[in-house]
């Protein structure tokens, strides 16, 4: 798949995908959530240059569901979260010991699950400084700054991979705002 394939906006999701286009506002606590789902976190960093790179981490080989597969950081939304926005944080934090600045953008949803749905809520989110990436060894293996070529090459699912192109179509829509070094409106949340 080269970069011309990839959902031409950030707005609506292909219409033959599994993402959704609604979601509880990142003010939201956890309680206020729909409870028959679980509900998870994706925080899409992406370095802005030419071209975009968007940060993947390698899932452990010992983790029971998709070992040793891409993906973006992320996890699950705990009761314990003041909202989705701090969800978002403590996973980027807890992932990659990244510390987060703002949330610049939503991308569409992921929705999974046979028996329970899982719906994960992707942001694109600015960093204060993306050289320190510091992994935690029972969860993921290896990190990689991602180009779009890379993208089918890697082993990750269909569905992460979608997000993914969707992240880089939203930085090629908006270059200023993929990297908090190249944006001169920061927001303290």
């Amino acid at each position: 798949m080269d970069p011309t394939s990839a959902p031409a906006t950030i707005d609506k999701p292909d219409e033959n995908s599994s993402i959704a286009t609604t979601a509880p506002s990142l003010e939201d606590h956890p309680s206020h959530l729909a409870k028959n789902m679980g509900w998870v976190v994706g925080a899409i960093v992406i370095r802005a240059s030419s071209p975009a790179q968007i940060l993947l981490i390698k899932r452990a080989a010992e983790e029971k569901a998709f070992a040793n597969t891409w993906e973006h950081p992320g996890g699950s939304i705990d009761t314990t979260d003041a909202s989705v926005y701090t969800a978002v944080e403590r996973e980027l934090d807890e992932e990659t010991g990244l510390k987060m600045v703002r949330v610049v953008a939503q991308i569409p949803d992921m929705i999974w699950g046979q028996h329970k749905q899982n719906k994960q809520l992707n942001y694109v989110v600015e960093v204060i400084d993306d050289s320190e990436i510091k992994l935690d060894p029972q969860e993921h293996s290896e990190w990689m700054w991602a180009l779009p070529e890379d993208l089918e090459k890697l082993d990750m699912t269909d569905d992460k991979r979608r997000v993914i192109w969707n992240a880089f179509s939203f930085a090629s829509e908006h270059p200023r705002h993929a990297d908090a070094r190249e944006s001169n409106h920061l927001e303290e949340h």
